[in-house]
């Protein structure tokens, strides 16, 4: 709705051009970018786990760590670990 609003379109009518023009929608690609910045956080910093959270723009620790695992297979505290 922010993104929306920024550029003047309805949130509807955005996520409609958005998947036009890329094949993916717009939730689709923000969690992706999300996920990638977690990744390089988890592996560059030593930042808290509910830190990396929120600087991904994530409101509780919680499902972050859940939408991880789904998109990874591992937990943040596994993918520092293993990769």
């Amino acid at each position: 709705a922010q993104v929306a609003e920024s550029v003047r379109l309805t949130p509807a009518y955005l996520s409609t051009l958005f998947k036009a023009k890329t094949g993916i929608s717009l939730k689709t690609y923000i969690t992706n970018y999300r996920m990638e910045q977690a990744k390089t956080m988890l592996l560059e910093n030593k930042l808290k786990i509910w830190e990396i959270s929120e600087a991904c723009g994530y409101t509780t620790s919680g499902y972050f760590v859940s939408a991880f695992k789904k998109e990874t297979g591992y937990s943040p505290s596994e993918y520092r670990e293993k990769v």
